[in-house]
């Protein structure tokens, strides 16, 4: 479901177009689209392949804690699509005002305020999955006696 605004910048990048010259030095925001929304949906398939299979968490009772390796690898993650999101900021600039009207650059606008969105509550679930150390249990079993 988080997801889903990508698969959206995918389909306006493919099925929309802006009156494009030769104004854009930088990147056109068709591009843009297109390079997150596929660079985006591998990287979230990547963090949820290696939480599962390399870097799963040992500790069958604390399941859903983060481990060294999935912080590491998400931390890379987010990076990367904050720095993505920083470039959406410059193509932005560069769009006309007749494109900015167009759903290539609402789409724009919005990929790069939902990036930033998703990705503040990114760095705060990891550090508070990283800072929180695992409950320790109180219910001790204990061996029940031969009868």
């Amino acid at each position: 479901i988080l997801g889903c605004y990508l698969f959206a910048a995918l389909a306006i990048a493919y099925t929309n177009s802006c009156e494009t010259g030769d104004e854009y030095s930088f990147l056109e925001p068709t591009m843009y689209l297109k390079i997150g929304g596929f660079g985006f949906l591998s990287t979230s398939i990547l963090t949820i392949c290696t939480r599962f299979t390399i870097c799963e968490s040992k500790d069958y009772e604390n399941y859903e804690t983060t481990t060294k390796g999935q912080a590491c690898i998400l931390c890379i993650a987010i990076l990367l699509e904050s720095i993505w999101a920083i470039v959406g900021c410059f193509v932005y600039a560069q769009i006309s005002v007749d494109c900015e009207q167009s759903p290539i650059g609402k789409m724009v606008l919005s990929f790069i305020v939902i990036t930033f969105i998703f990705n503040c509550c990114n760095y705060i679930s990891l550090a508070q999955g990283c800072t929180e150390q695992p409950a320790t249990t109180t219910n001790e079993y204990t061996r029940l006696q031969p009868v």
